[in-house]
């Protein structure tokens, strides 16, 4: 399988794993985070457990979800999350404490160990770390109103930053600036509440940045494209040194 290696991280790195991963157990101060990605279709990793490792509110909420293909995806980004976190916690898939926090983020009630994913066409992205982690991961839409949308979600420092380019590179930059700014916000777990408290570089042709977010913790972003049109970001607070450029 291929590897696409974000851009903007110095080291301890994020490397997005494209198809099978294999968790060996433990997150360290070297390796404290661990993103992957699983295409739509592809085969599971033999690591991952049977559907039946769900919980009973899983399942319900499944069942809840009328779209065959958007059923499909939930169970089995469920799945392969629940699979991942039983290695790293060495316990059973079906016995993963997967909470749901005031706002809606999923979470364990373990010290150390946080998580995240994303769908898109085609793809689902996963992230566990050691500390709070984003991803987000999104297609590119013709039909999007992307002006549009970034008057009403963006601050004026994001929109002055696209509007700024040429019109030609603003869809790559609506692209860039909404996985990195969703990645940002799932990783504080604030939510939509917070949009215009974050703000994240806008150029796709620059590294991804936090330029802006609540409180006192510090943030980085790493970003990139699994193919054209296909646009993923992960954000992690920052808690360990970096090593020099």
């Amino acid at each position: 399988m291929g590897r696409v290696v974000p851009n903007g991280w110095r080291e301890p790195a994020v490397t997005l794993q494209v198809g099978a991963f294999h968790c060996h157990g433990g997150l360290t101060p070297t390796a404290p985070q661990i993103v992957w990605l699983i295409r739509d279709g592809d085969p599971l990793p033999d690591w991952v457990a049977p559907h039946t490792v769900l919980s009973a509110a899983e399942i319900a909420r499944a069942d809840s979800i009328r779209h065959p293909v958007a059923k499909s995806n939930f169970i089995r980004g469920r799945t392969v999350l629940r699979s991942a976190l039983a290695q790293i916690l060495a316990c059973d898939p079906s016995d993963v404490p997967i909470r749901i926090a005031f706002l809606g983020k999923p979470f364990v009630d373990m010290p150390d160990v946080h998580f995240n994913m994303s769908h898109t066409a085609g793809f689902a992205l996963f992230g566990i770390g050691r500390v709070p982690i984003g991803v987000d991961i999104e297609s590119a839409d013709p039909k999007r109103d992307c002006d549009g949308l970034m008057r009403r979600y963006f601050t004026p420092e994001e929109q002055g930053e696209y509007f700024g380019l040429p019109a030609e590179r603003r869809p790559a930059a609506f692209l860039r600036g909404w996985t990195c700014k969703e990645a940002l916000l799932k990783a504080i777990g604030s939510g939509v509440r917070d949009l215009q408290n974050c703000r994240v570089r806008m150029n796709p042709d620059a590294e991804p940045g936090v330029l802006l977010a609540p409180g006192d913790a510090t943030w980085q972003l790493a970003g990139g494209e699994v193919e054209p049109d296909v646009s993923w970001a992960v954000c992690t607070r920052f808690e360990f040194r970096l090593s020099p450029s």
